[in-house]
């Protein structure tokens, strides 16, 4: 293991889940592995964690445990926030796929929670997951209710930047 001490210089450095994009992109920086997984520091396994690799023509993994702050679509309280999102990254909402909750069968559009993925370093999905943070904070979008938005922008970013990458 080779820990790395850093501090990111950002002026949302005040916001303590912005870590995320900035270790992703020094881990990326210092790391020669085909792949990169992020796990947040509450998870605890209990067997090998088989299901987070990636198979042939993967390039990302991850999991929609719950629909949490997801759409459902059309006059669910967070399609708005979506809907904005989606537009100032140039992306339409049609673009975000389907996806089906694992823990309650949900149909949602595609949203992580983001405290577990893995991708492939070619995808260089750090970068552009940093880029897409900072253009969601950047905008200033509000979500409803307000208490979700800045943890809202960093864990939609995962799933947008999958989108707009077009990572497989």
């Amino acid at each position: 293991v080779e820990y790395i001490r850093f501090q990111a210089k950002s002026m949302y450095s005040w916001f303590p889940y912005f870590n995320k994009p900035y270790a992703l992109v020094a881990a990326q920086e210092h790391t020669t592995s085909e792949c990169i997984c992020w796990l947040d520091s509450d998870i605890l396994f209990l067997d090998e964690p088989n299901q987070l690799i990636l198979n042939e023509g993967e390039d990302f993994l991850s999991c929609a445990a719950y629909q949490s702050a997801g759409t459902s679509g059309p006059g669910n309280p967070f399609e708005p926030y979506w809907q904005e999102v989606s537009r100032r990254l140039g992306l339409d909402i049609e673009d975000l796929p389907w996806i089906t909750t694992q823990m309650e069968g949900k149909r949602i559009r595609l949203y992580w929670n983001g405290g577990v993925f893995v991708y492939r370093r070619s995808t260089n999905f750090a970068k552009y997951y940093l880029q897409t943070c900072l253009q969601l904070f950047d905008a200033r979008i509000i979500a409803k209710p307000e208490a979700f938005t800045f943890i809202l922008h960093e864990q939609s970013a995962v799933g947008l930047t999958v989108v707009k990458r077009g990572i497989k």
